[in-house]
């Protein structure tokens, strides 16, 4: 199981997350520190869980 600690946009500016076409778009960072792009998951359920607190 790959924990992941948050997805970040696999180009720089903040603005190109808006042109994302599919989540495979992103990548995250995994609970090691190491980024890992979700097009790893392609054809895999995957879920996504917001777990922010203050």
């Amino acid at each position: 199981m790959l924990k992941l600690m948050h997805i970040k946009k696999w180009s720089s500016p903040v603005e190109d997350w808006q042109k994302a076409t599919s989540i495979y778009d992103f990548s995250a960072i995994d609970i090691d520190g190491k980024e890992v792009s979700l097009e790893k998951y392609r054809g895999t359920v995957v879920v996504i869980t917001n777990v922010a607190s203050k």
